[in-house]
């Protein structure tokens, strides 16, 4: 999350302090790789976002280049599930905990099932084993975000209580929030005629290492 004017400071920072390498230049960046002394960076973006269209004609205007990664369902108008739960961890108004209680009556309803430490249990279960921490975020706002991204069984699961969610708290239709967070297809060719380079964010911005074989490779 950063203004105009800190991504260009942060921009210009790199291009006075190093080299942005261009991505297409494959022997300059195994060069810098394997120096212990010299460095240099490569601009990379992911997602897909909208506002990467002005960090590429900023880019191009310096004669600059860089690496995009736009998940293929997004460009397609789905909004991710990441984003999705952005939005609905982003609530000024509703307390997490309440969205925690919206949550489980969702799942305690249609009997959804959680995974917890290779286990099957339901709602009620996983609010009182729930034991992750990190820096970043409370317990019960990283307990939602592992519920809607990861835990709770089943993909369609995990959208159907995104869905209500979004229903409940947003009033804006998934494919309306999509069609304006994301890159359409012209503005990536448009992209593509300055310059720019693209590689794969998957097909729905899954965690790979929670997918299966098949999973993986239909995703990749």
């Amino acid at each position: 999350c950063r203004r105009k004017n800190e991504f260009e400071a942060q921009v210009e920072f790199f291009r006075k302090s190093s080299e942005i390498v261009d991505p297409s230049d494959i022997q300059k960046i195994k060069y810098f790789l394997k120096s212990d002394t010299k460095k240099a960076y490569l601009l990379t973006f992911d997602d897909g976002y909208k506002d990467h269209l002005y960090c590429a004609k900023y880019l191009y205007d310096r004669n600059l280049k860089a690496y995009f990664f736009p998940p293929i369902n997004s460009i397609n108008g789905t909004l991710l599930d990441v984003n999705a739960i952005h939005m609905i961890i982003g609530l000024r108004d509703k307390e997490i905990k309440t969205i925690l209680n919206i949550v489980a009556e969702l799942c305690l309803s249609s009997n959804f099932l959680f995974t917890f430490k290779n286990k099957k249990i339901n709602i009620i279960s996983y609010f009182e084993l729930f034991d992750e921490r990190n820096e970043y975020d409370d317990r019960d706002t990283l307990m939602l975000k592992r519920i809607l991204q990861r835990d709770l069984i089943g993909d369609k699961n995990r959208r159907y209580v995104i869905d209500k969610l979004l229903d409940k708290f947003i009033d804006k239709k998934s494919f309306d929030i999509a069609s304006e967070l994301y890159l359409n297809i012209q503005e990536l060719i448009n992209m593509k005629k300055m310059g720019m380079l693209f590689g794969s964010h998957g097909l729905h911005h899954k965690w790979l290492n929670t997918l299966n074989t098949v999973q993986q490779k239909n995703e990749i």
